[in-house]
């Protein structure tokens, strides 16, 4: 597992960030964003998706539509948030499943722990976890993980 911890003291330095996760990644890729309200997880999502020529004017919460998917010529990427979510959904769950499974795609979820999503040893998924913590003075230490094996 390769861990990088990194901090920053604005939200412009997200795009550090987001350059740091560009750096690991290979597809199809799955990113779990971990952390409290208003840490930084749909803010990472806004400076990590315009990399791929999504504007950040696009980026939102998908708080009430839970996905909101973004394609490109390139890549397909689906950026979920299960902050809404009381327990497992077996029909969520399985829609994620064929999600991470597109050869060509990044899956970003908020609140993964939401989520009972097991994926198989001999997958080919990357799985990155992002957690975000806010610090004193507004500021935050986020800790990237690489880790194919378990989610």
């Amino acid at each position: 597992m390769t861990e990088l911890i990194l901090n920053i003291k604005s939200v412009e330095e997200m795009a550090l960030v987001s350059k740091k996760v560009l750096e690991l990644l290979t597809y199809p890729t799955l990113i779990l964003l971990n952390g409290s309200l208003g840490s930084g997880k749909t803010t990472f999502c806004k400076y990590f998706l315009p990399n791929f020529g999504i504007s950040p004017d696009k980026v939102k919460s998908p708080t009430y539509s839970l996905i909101n998917n973004f394609k490109t010529p390139s890549i397909e990427i689906n950026h979920l948030d299960l902050y809404r979510l009381d327990q497992p959904d077996q029909i969520l769950t399985e829609e994620i499943k064929q999600l991470v499974e597109i050869p060509q795609s990044i899956t970003l979820i908020e609140w993964p722990d939401r989520l009972s999503l097991q994926i198989p040893p001999n997958s080919k998924l990357q799985q990155i976890s992002i957690n975000f913590t806010i610090l004193e003075n507004n500021s935050r230490q986020i800790t990237i993980q690489n880790d194919n094996k378990q989610l």
